[in-house]
Order: C-alpha cells, then structure tokens, then sequence
C-alpha cells in the first residue's frame, strides 16, 4: 500500500490531517509511470503508450484474420466452382465423342452397303 506521508490517517486515508487532497502526489504518480515503463520492458506491466500500440496491433490481427476466413470461403467456392465445370465439360465431351462415334459407325455401315451393292449386282438395264 502506499505511503500517503506522515500526516495521513487511516488505513484508506484520502486526505491528510489538514484536509488537504492527495495532488501533491505528482511525484510518486511520476515515479509509478517510470516503474511501470521500466518494469514492461522486462516483462512487467505495459505503460499506456505501449498498451494502446498493443491494441492497435490485436485489432490489426483480428482483421487479417477476418480477411483471411474471407478469402479462404473465397477460395473454396472457386474450386468447387471450377471442378463443376469441368465435370461439365466432361461430359459435354463424352457426348460428343459418342456421337462422333455413332456418325463415324452409320457412315462405315452406308460405305460396306454401297460396296456391297456395287460389287455384288450387275446391272440389267444397260
């Protein structure tokens, strides 16, 4: 507890025996301001200066953070978006081969028919 000075009264003594207050404790509040600006740099208690650094530096934090999270979902739906695609593409594709491949089995079955035909069959008419 501090020591409020010779006159002070009391446990919780907030005047001295005058009844004068207690702001002539500007040099023990001077001396607690450069104990505890001391004190933080070997890990004791932060001064106000470097609390509202360390504040700023949380929130800066806790926005890159959010930021990050959105760009993470954004990711994310780009993939999934992406993979649709190209599971749609896919099969756009097989469908195409298949008919290039029915087209490509019709012609085969028109080009024997007609060999067949023209080698088989002499003609009557001439």
């Amino acid at each position: 507890m501090w020591s409020y000075g010779p006159d002070c009264e009391g446990k919780d003594c907030n005047t001295d025996t005058y009844g004068a207050s207690f702001v002539g404790r500007s040099q023990e509040i001077q001396a607690t301001k450069h104990t505890t600006t001391a004190a933080n740099k070997h890990g004791g208690a932060l001064g106000a200066g470097e609390w509202s650094m360390l504040q700023q530096q949380i929130q800066t934090g806790k926005a890159l953070h959010q930021s990050a999270k959105k760009l993470t979902a954004a990711a994310h739906e780009l993939s999934a978006a992406a993979l649709d695609g190209l599971s749609t593409a896919a099969k756009e594709l097989s469908a195409i081969m298949m008919a290039m491949q029915a087209t490509d089995n019709a012609q085969r079955t028109i080009m024997t028919a007609a060999d067949g035909h023209h080698t088989g069959k002499k003609s009557t008419n001439c």
